[in-house]
């Protein structure tokens, strides 16, 4: 438990506590005549007496039940989950198990590469990822290993293939639409500011109490669904920027040479956004169409998330990354794929 947060409490309740004891005494003692001030004032010592009782109740009530994750992933509420939840971190800092040479000798080596989808933010079970699901389902002759960070653009993942001290036989990309940012900060295109901090004589409680930060950070969501208009529109104008297209192509078509050169064979999953997945659809069939026809196998989420109704297709209405239950169709989609392209690296061996 946060030792700071129990603190905190504990000041607080000495604090309510004490001017209960202060309140009871003046009352009873110093304030003896009855009077309508006397009365006016017991009644208002009641009113902040029950409310200090209900907002210590509030936040312990928050601290034990709000552990979530959400679109903003650095509330109070979130950081809780990830130290509850985001586990293992092996040597080179992935949320995946430690894989040594020994362990890897004799296998089929999978990367599944990615960003936050592929880290499984909002799974708390690594191995329901649907990294986890493919390894399960290809048993124990098969490493699959997750090599995927939150926030990575294809750039970054890139980066990772290339400087990870293991080969693979086979790479999955996960694609997501966001990952046309690296692209477009190299051309220049503004991104909209779509969180602001609280104003400084509120950041002080709302970074502190898991009660405010939780209220604030709802409230907010509210007042500002603009910001995500805004967000559409921007990754709208980076598809329709002819220099960012080919940007970020050039980012994609890298990871084709890269496996095509060292024999590695490269499949990709391409996520739409969820729950609903109409909205970028042709900036989706852009990316599985390129590489589709470089000869790369591609699932196209977008034709299979159709199995789940929408809410059961994300995390929760605050956090919309895929689901347990949509990480387990994924990995069961990438099963015949995965084994066809090793199947044939092992021929060509």
């Amino acid at each position: 438990m946060n030792e700071q947060w129990l603190m905190r409490m504990a000041v607080a309740s000495a604090l309510l506590l004490s001017f209960v004891i202060a309140a009871v005494l003046f009352l009873r003692f110093a304030w003896v005549s009855p009077s309508r001030g006397r009365t006016l004032g017991a009644q208002l010592t009641l009113a902040a007496i029950a409310l200090g009782v209900a907002l210590l109740a509030a936040e312990a009530l928050t601290y034990a039940l709000v552990v979530e994750t959400d679109a903003f992933a650095f509330t109070l509420a979130s950081k809780r989950w990830m130290s509850r939840y985001w586990a293992p971190i092996n040597s080179l800092g992935y949320r995946d198990d430690e894989h040594t040479g020994r362990d890897l000798d004799g296998k089929t080596v999978v990367f599944v590469v990615g960003d936050s989808i592929v880290a499984g933010m909002g799974i708390r079970n690594a191995s329901d990822r649907f990294s986890g699901v493919l390894q399960d389902r290809l048993g124990p002759e098969w490493a699959v290993m997750n090599v995927a960070k939150n926030g990575w653009t294809t750039a970054r993942e890139y980066a990772a293939v290339v400087s990870h001290p293991v080969t693979p036989h086979v790479v999955v990309l996960s694609y997501y639409l966001n990952d046309i940012e690296g692209a477009a900060q190299k051309a220049r295109l503004t991104r909209p500011v779509l969180i602001s901090r609280p104003p400084r004589y509120l950041s002080r409680v709302v970074d502190r109490s898991y009660f405010a930060n939780f209220a604030y950070w709802r409230l907010y969501r509210l007042a500002a669904a603009e910001l995500s208009e805004a967000y559409l529109r921007y990754q709208a104008e980076a598809f329709a920027s002819p220099e960012v297209w080919q940007l970020h192509r050039a980012d994609l078509l890298e990871f084709v040479a890269y496996t095509r050169e060292r024999g590695i064979h490269l499949v990709v999953v391409a996520f739409p956004r969820l729950p609903e997945v109409a909205e970028g659809l042709p900036y989706l069939a852009r990316v599985v169409d390129l590489f589709r026809a470089n000869g790369v196998p591609t699932i196209n989420v977008a034709d299979v998330v159709g199995e789940l109704e929408p809410r059961a297709r994300v995390v929760s209405s605050l956090d919309s990354h895929p689901s347990e239950a949509l990480h387990r169709i994924v990995g069961e989609q990438l099963l015949e794929p995965v084994r066809a392209t090793a199947a044939a690296s092992a021929g060509a061996r």
